[in-house]
């Protein structure tokens, strides 16, 4: 059998080109086709390597926890916590201690000294009284304290009588030395007498402190001929800072009308 090439190469035998550049022309369009192709392979990697670039920045600029334009969501996105309830107010004072004026007068008086007969007496939040029996070797006597608030800020407010001094930061006392329970020619004036003082306190708290000569201030006789502690001594127990928390159990002193 006669081979296929050899058949095809006697059919062209003969036969000229019709251009004698034929193929060199088809080459160099062959060329221009594979330029051409390069270049358009290179422009759309190029477009993809931007575009990827441009996610990237957006993903960054959105943040974690965020959705990016076109509804992409982002790795990372962690869930929002639930918004804490509100915790509630606490009150502003203390619960009410009853016992407060009778404790923190034990505190301040001489430590050595015998108590007994504990009393105490006031209305809640708005003041608190305690009494205690004192045995200090001179004979028995009755101690008492009572705790309010005030609004005070000179001796010439609300007729504070002239015994009224006001310290230098601020804080009024007024004392009284040997006064009696009853006035004279009194038939229940058994000589019973008291110093006492008022301390008010520039932070609006109010210590009063007293001192007899007598178990009772009423109705008794006396059992000592003065009470044990001066108006000098009463003072510096009164202004002891063991008062302070007082304030904290009182009620605030009521607004004024307008």
């Amino acid at each position: 059998m006669t081979d296929i090439s050899d058949l095809m190469r006697r059919a062209t035998d003969g036969l000229a080109p019709e251009s004698p550049d034929l193929v060199q022309r088809g080459m160099a369009q062959g060329l221009r086709m594979r330029r051409r192709r390069t270049v358009l392979v290179s422009a759309a990697a190029a477009g993809a390597v931007i575009a990827t670039a441009g996610f990237a920045v957006a993903v960054q600029s959105i943040g974690p926890g965020n959705t990016a334009p076109g509804g992409v969501q982002v790795a990372g996105q962690t869930t929002a916590k639930p918004t804490p309830r509100p915790t509630a107010t606490k009150p502003t004072t203390k619960p009410w201690q009853p016992r407060f004026a009778l404790n923190t007068l034990r505190k301040v008086l001489p430590a050595e000294v015998k108590t007994s007969d504990p009393h105490v007496w006031g209305e809640k939040g708005d003041f608190n009284g305690g009494s205690w029996t004192i045995d200090d070797g001179g004979g028995l006597a009755e101690v008492n304290a009572m705790i309010a608030r005030h609004s005070l800020k000179n001796c010439t407010d609300d007729d504070l009588p002239a015994s009224c001094r006001k310290l230098a930061d601020g804080t009024l006392v007024v004392s009284r030395k040997l006064e009696p329970s009853y006035g004279p020619g009194d038939p229940r004036d058994v000589g019973v007498v008291a110093n006492s003082v008022e301390v008010y306190r520039p932070d609006g708290l109010r210590v009063n402190i007293m001192a007899f000569n007598s178990v009772d201030e009423k109705d008794s006789p006396k059992t000592r001929a003065l009470p044990p502690y001066t108006v000098e001594q009463l003072t510096t127990m009164a202004r002891k800072p063991a008062w302070a928390p007082a304030l904290a159990i009182l009620n605030p002193p009521a607004k004024p009308a307008k």
